[in-house]
């Protein structure tokens, strides 16, 4: 279990538990209120078990917080009877005592437990989520002299390995679905221990990720929130977890139309008390209530009660709006300056209602009706041709990857004797004055372009946000949206995603980089610069070139963010296998919708997507800046998503048609590369 102290967080890099304990024997651990299940206490047990400590066996003891009461049931008391201290033999065994969640409401516990901990010789580690009384908690941590460590969220390499000892996956597998994993855990700002996914066969596993089933994952994870309810249930009739579920729903849709992110505690004991006169419960209001706060399901910040997951509030909304048609098209209005995407996502999953899917529909046509009345329907790839070609001349990726080698070689053969601090110093100074002028470049606009740069701007926060849209309720709707509504969507989609890519690159081709470049290598510049990092002046050149290359990778991303965005958009949205029928068939007219198309098709249906985009970039006579920019995108979809499985040639084939015209290759070791993936050396 990764854990990192909370001193100086930012910069420090997480620390693997054992390591933690072994350099301090008490250890106070604090859990986000986030983090999904009660059982921490166990897991660190578990594995604690496995190791030594000082060639000791270590032998964990978890004892839960509330049991601790003066003056009788002490720790040692509290002890399985085969780990009591006159028990255990100190010689081959090394106790480490797991506290969970000490009673910081009642002080004479707290000084109970605190003489225990002084009198101790051994280890302890005390775990706990309690947020609301932080005085008390750090009062206790300094008298007790405890290291304090947080969870840190687990990681990729961490959920893959887990993957791969428990499913008996292979490495290159249990990494393509951790990554799938790791970014739902991300959205959905899920803190969850892999062992949640012990519960799930590896089959249902697969099938939900390839699916792109986020809403089944997420429901597994709020079965187990709800079940916690149930066992903290102290109520002589007992509620199940299904009746539990509905009252939160009650929660959710109270708040939606008050629109508020919390319930006042007064609504909320009122909503209480409604919901069981209305089903004839015989339980007590406060009896009813007090389990979904003693679960940390709900939480009470002076009296505005929340959610105290993210996700589960998600979960129940889209549950709610399935049920309330007309509520759902208000929530759901993409206009909203807080639409909540996290829902919308689940909720197209459970199947979106007709209304929501034309009001989305309306509102991307809007945009791009307004982006080709002012800017065309040409691409800009064929209408602008030699002047995006001209910026890429500009770049010298030739140059560019050759200084970088030169880096790399320099880097490699460093002589270990020599301090390289200065002259790494000298390259984040040299990459800080790029970005600080460039950006204080963008920050000063001709006065004459300024209403027509809000205008552009206006256009593309809504195409941006409408690609977004249009590509969840496919992606995420992909088996529960009807086939001509979705073929509706595709069109709409690539539309919208055509249009927005160009005009995304007419904004980017605003900016003067010859005029940036002139100014920012001058001689003047260059000097001043020099004196303000206190170089050498015999590291001029070194500089400039330095600037330079910094200067160049900087255009060459500025220029192909907006292929490589809305490609990533594309694929990681809705690239789902389920959608390929309806991407293949899809009769597209434009250059810019059967690049997309393809790539589009290549991600769901890779032999398909290979042999369309054979013949599209057989006849693709624009700027070769898109060529580039769509071959290092499929190069890194490779390399993260697709390296040692049946689809790697295709998409390595792809790569190499791709860029076929430019004059520019891949070398065979980059491509080989990118097929064997992220492996370990």
């Amino acid at each position: 279990m990764p854990g990192s102290s909370v001193e100086n967080h930012a910069f420090i890099v997480p620390q693997n538990m054992f390591d933690a304990v072994k350099e301090n024997k008490k250890i106070f651990v604090r859990i986000p209120r986030t983090f999904s299940g009660n059982n921490l206490g166990w897991y660190l047990s578990y594995f604690l078990i496995r190791t030594q400590i000082n060639d000791k066996q270590v032998l964990p003891i978890v004892i839960e917080g509330k049991d601790i009461v003066p003056p009788q049931k002490s720790l040692n008391r509290l002890s399985p009877n085969f780990a009591m201290d006159e028990k255990v033999n100190s010689d081959l065994y090394e106790k480490i005592y797991i506290i969970e969640e000490p009673v910081f409401s009642s002080k004479t516990r707290m000084d109970f437990l605190s003489q225990q901990i002084k009198s101790l010789d051994g280890y302890i580690i005390i775990v706990s989520k309690t947020e609301d009384r932080i005085a008390t908690i750090s009062n206790f941590i300094q008298e007790n002299s405890l290291i304090e460590y947080t969870i840190c969220p687990i990681s990729f390499s961490e959920t893959a390995i887990f993957l791969e000892k428990n499913f008996d996956m292979q490495p290159f597998e249990a990494e393509a679905v951790a990554l799938r994993l790791d970014n739902t855990f991300r959205k959905f700002r899920i803190e969850v221990d892999p062992s949640y996914f012990t519960l799930i066969g590896q089959d249902t596993l697969l099938a939900l990720i390839d699916a792109n089933k986020r809403a089944e994952l997420i429901q597994l994870a709020v079965h187990g929130l709800l079940s916690l309810i149930v066992a903290y249930d102290p109520a002589s009739t007992s509620l199940s977890r299904s009746t539990r579920e509905r009252f939160l729903k009650k929660i959710c849709l109270h708040k939606i139309k008050l629109e508020e992110s919390f319930i006042e505690d007064t609504d909320l004991s009122a909503l209480a008390l409604e919901f069981i006169h209305e089903y004839g419960f015989k339980i007590d209001q406060s009896e009813f209530l007090s389990p979904f706060f003693k679960s940390g399901l709900l939480y009470n910040c002076h009296g505005k009660v929340s959610f105290a997951y993210p996700y589960l509030e998600s979960y129940l909304i889209a549950k709610v709006l399935r049920d309330y048609p007309d509520i759902a098209v208000k929530y759901f209005n993409p206009e909203r300056r807080d639409f909540d995407v996290y829902s919308f996502d689940l909720y197209c999953e459970m199947g979106p209602g007709k209304d929501v899917v034309d009001s989305i529909s309306r509102y991307s046509d809007f945009f791009v009706n307004a982006g080709q009345e002012k800017y065309g329907k040409e691409s800009i790839f064929i209408k602008n041709k030699k002047v995006i070609d001209s910026s890429v001349v500009d770049i010298g990726f030739v140059d560019i990857i050759k200084r970088i080698s030169e880096m790399a070689d320099k880097l490699e053969n460093a002589d270990n004797s020599k301090n390289i601090r200065d002259e790494k110093q000298r390259i984040l100074d040299t990459q800080s004055k790029v970005i600080g002028s460039l950006s204080q470049r963008n920050s000063s606009k001709d006065s004459e372009l300024e209403d027509e740069i809000q205008v552009e701007f206006f256009i593309l926060d809504g195409l941006s946000r409408a690609s977004i849209l249009c590509l969840t309720l496919l992606g995420s709707g992909s088996e529960s949206i009807n086939k001509h509504i979705k073929e509706d969507l595709l069109k709409t989609s690539i539309d919208t995603c055509s249009i927005f890519m160009d005009i995304w690159m007419y904004n980017r081709m605003r900016i003067d980089f010859k005029d940036i470049k002139n100014s920012l290598l001058s001689d003047t510049n260059i000097s001043a610069f020099v004196k303000s990092i206190n170089a050498d002046e015999s590291s001029i050149e070194k500089i400039r070139k330095d600037l330079a290359t910094f200067l160049a990778f900087f255009q060459s991303n500025v220029l192909m963010e907006p292929i490589n965005r809305v490609l990533s958009n594309l694929c990681g949205i809705a690239g789902v296998p389920v959608l390929s029928p309806i991407i293949s068939h899809y009769k597209a007219t434009d250059i810019n919708a059967k690049i997309l198309q393809s790539i589009w098709l290549l991600e769901a249906s890779p032999d398909q997507g290979f042999q369309y985009i054979k013949s599209v970039f057989q006849n693709y006579n624009g700027a070769s800046l898109l060529r580039v920019a769509i071959s290092r995108f499929l190069l890194d979809r490779l390399y993260w998503q697709h390296y040692q499985t049946d689809n790697s040639r295709f998409f390595a084939n792809a790569v190499k048609q791709v860029i076929k015209r430019t004059g520019l290759q891949y070398e065979e070791k980059t491509l080989k590369e990118a097929i064997q993936g992220p492996v370990d050396a």
